[in-house]
Parts: C-alpha cells; sequence; structure tokens
C-alpha cells in the first residue's frame, strides 16, 4: 500500500510540474496555437547563459517589460535559461517547432537577431 501511494504521489508531482514547467504568459509551449513563431535571445548578465522572448502574435500590454512578460518561464515563475541559441532550438524543437529562417535588425550600432519557427505539421 505504501509503495502504491509513493508511486501516486511521484506521478501527481511529475504531472503538476509538468503542467507548470516552460511557460509563456502561463501558456505551455507545447499548447501555444499559432503556427508560427519568432524568437530573440537576451543575454543573461553575470553568467554565459541567454533567456528567450517568444512571440506567437500574443497582445503585449505594456511595451517596456514584453522582454519579462513574454520570456520562458518554470514552474517557479524563473527565466528557462539556455546555453546558446542552438540550444533553444533544440528546445523548440522538442516541442514539435522547426527553425525557417533568421534575420539580423540593426538599430544604433546594435545587430538583434529574429528566429523565425514553424509548428511541424503532424
Amino acid at each position: 500500500m505504501k509503495r502504491l501511494i509513493a508511486i501516486i504521489f511521484c506521478f501527481s508531482s511529475f504531472a503538476t510540474s509538468y503542467m507548470f514547467s516552460q511557460t509563456v504568459r502561463d501558456i505551455h509551449i507545447k499548447e501555444i496555437d499559432a503556427k508560427y513563431i519568432q524568437i530573440r535571445k537576451f543575454p543573461e548578465f553575470r553568467t554565459n547563459k541567454i533567456s528567450i522572448w517568444v512571440d506567437f502574435g500574443q497582445e503585449n500590454n505594456n511595451k517596456l517589460f514584453d522582454r519579462v512578460d513574454n520570456g520562458i518561464k518554470d514552474e517557479n515563475g524563473n527565466d528557462v535559461l539556455f546555453n546558446s541559441m542552438i540550444d533553444a532550438l533544440n528546445f523548440f524543437s522538442k516541442y514539435g517547432f522547426e527553425f525557417i529562417e533568421m534575420y539580423p535588425l540593426t538599430n544604433n550600432d546594435e545587430t538583434i537577431y529574429y528566429y523565425i519557427l514553424k509548428r511541424r505539421d503532424e
């Protein structure tokens, strides 16, 4: 009986953790209802990692804070960090997206790279 309770507890913990992990605006990456998304990276200060901003056509209530609002969050509400853009692209691939193209935009001597991803047809 103790074993059954332990198994149920572990399964429910995993299911709850999965439900609330890797979200953008409280929407799980897997549940984003968009065929195309655009992502860009933000370097994380004090580390060699990056965080990712995701645009899937959602309304931005406050342009000043769209990086915070559109970042990928874990189950604790913290930014999910990646080692590189390849790490991020592999992450999105696991959730059914494939890389289409990357394009740079330069403004005031700063170049920002945008990546376009498409949901794979299944």
